[in-house]
């Protein structure tokens, strides 16, 4: 296995060229500065060859010959780690922009370079927008000493061809067993990964397996989940007591976390394929088709709301907005350390008696910074639970008849008004949103409230909470002759 990291300064087009090479969109690309905080990772598979590819931040405020802090919030924890991987890593690409040149932070790193005795490419990006002097601008590059130069351009997909034949050219180095094992977890298209070699015998991709002695089986099934919310609402200190490992970067700033962080964490014989996502300002950033995308694959959604602020209008949209989109949504309260269980327990009730579709969701109240809690073993365990009876059981019409007629039996003895009230027929349109078409022979004397009541016993006698359920009641046509 090849490891490249891939740096640079700002804005010089990391994500897109880590983006293009993963085949992914999970790292989001902007204009603004400095948006890649947290580093990402990535396979992607050339001729039978495995690499897996690094996206880092802009080392701008780095100082590499003194460790000083420059940078207020683990900008020394970022340092050190940008350093490590440098070691570990067999090829550092350096991408810059054709238009502004080589900088003097771009220097600064050739040299640090050079004393680690690392192998390094220089990329030279946006050459599509330079017309003229294109050879001028080589000569500049060539001065510098610098072996192996490829211009290329990101936007257009120019020039990565040669920059493949070079990959397949270097020597694949020895497995680095630690430092893939930590780096494993962490990839943006693992699970694409797996489902891409489930059905086929390939014996390369069993002797990786093997010699990177990682225990993993094809039949287990990636549960993909999302942690949504707020600014500050403690997303990305939730994804760390998931997995037990600093993977994002934690902080009071707003807006720490720019791009959606990926984890794998195997427990109960699954794969939890974790992700944290960057804060939601308003209903227009869902709306985003970048972002929409990215959400539709996903299957769970752990929406995390901070207890001192409550729940605000914004939160309920949003809740209602993936809901009639067929997600599963579990609600999670953050910050009850300072709460009492009296004031919880009040709370949940008022919550319930004011917003009707909160009442068939499983509501959370946790604290993140508090490991000693078990409310990680108890949120797995419900979004397997919730997993396994809608994706993989399935549930059977037969089942939704049988629940049909006690209903109807139980409900005609207390109300004379629907004895004439018989259903016939009853199947599942779909499963996400759960529809269930039911056939009745009088429709109109149903009334609202009778809805509602058959909405509720169907969420709580087939194990349905969580997700938007939705009956629709037809009536029987009668052909003539």
């Amino acid at each position: 296995m090849f490891l490249l990291a891939i740096i640079g300064c700002v804005n010089v087009g990391k994500t897109s060229l880590f983006n293009l090479l993963t085949k992914t969109s999970y790292s989001l690309v902007s204009i603004n500065n400095s948006n890649t905080r947290d580093f990402n990772y990535g396979f992607f598979l050339k001729k039978d060859n495995f690499y897996i590819c690094v996206d880092t931040c802009n080392f701008e405020n780095f100082n590499f010959l003194n460790k000083i802090n420059l940078f207020v919030n683990n900008i020394n924890y970022v340092q050190n780690k940008f350093i490590s991987l440098i070691n570990e890593v067999n090829l550092v690409c350096l991408l810059i922009d054709i238009t502004i040149g080589l900088t003097s932070n771009d220097l600064m790193i050739l040299s640090f370079l050079r004393k680690k005795n690392k192998n390094f490419v220089l990329l030279v990006n946006k050459i599509d927008l330079v017309d003229a002097n294109l050879n001028y601008n080589f000569f500049n590059f060539y001065k510098f000493n610098i072996k192996y130069i490829f211009p290329i351009s990101i936007r257009k997909n120019t020039g990565i061809s040669r920059f493949y034949k070079y990959l397949l050219r270097c020597r694949l180095n020895k497995y680095n067993n630690i430092f893939i094992k930590k780096i494993f977890n962490f990839c943006v298209n693992l699970d694409f990964l797996f489902y891409k070699f489930k059905n086929i015998d390939e014996n390369i991709f069993l002797d990786l397996f093997k010699k990177i002695k990682y225990n993993i089986k094809y039949d287990i099934e990636f549960i993909r989940i999302v942690i949504l919310g707020k600014f500050n609402v403690g997303k990305s200190t939730l994804l760390n007591n998931f997995c037990n490992v600093k993977r994002s970067i934690t902080s009071n700033i707003i807006g720490t976390t720019k791009d959606f962080l990926f984890c794998n964490l195997i427990k109960f014989n699954i794969n939890y394929y974790f992700s944290d996502s960057p804060g939601l300002k308003c209903k227009q950033d869902l709306l985003k088709k970048n972002l929409l995308n990215i959400f539709s694959s996903f299957n769970i959604f752990l929406y995390l709301v901070d207890i001192n602020d409550g729940i605000c209008k914004y939160d309920l949209r949003v809740i209602n907005f993936f809901l009639k989109r067929g997600k599963i949504i579990i609600l999670i309260f953050n910050k009850c350390d300072l709460f009492k269980k009296t004031k919880i327990f009040i709370y949940k009730k008022f919550l319930k008696s004011k917003f009707s579709f909160i009442r068939n969701m499983k509501i959370f109240f946790i604290s993140s910074l508090n490991r000693d809690n078990n409310f990680i073993s108890s949120i797995l365990y419900y979004i397997k639970k919730i997993y396994f009876c809608i994706f993989i059981k399935k549930i059977k019409p037969c089942v939704v008849l049988n629940v049909l007629r006690k209903i109807n039996s139980n409900f005609c003895k207390k109300n004379n008004i629907l004895n004439s009230v018989k259903f016939k027929y009853s199947y599942i349109s779909n499963y996400l949103p759960f529809v269930v078409n039911v056939y009745v022979n009088k429709v109109n004397l149903l009334n609202a409230s009778y809805k509602k009541y058959l909405t509720n016993i169907f969420i709580k006698k087939l194990d349905l909470i969580g997700l938007y359920v939705k009956i629709k009641f037809r009536g029987i046509i009668k052909y003539r002759k």
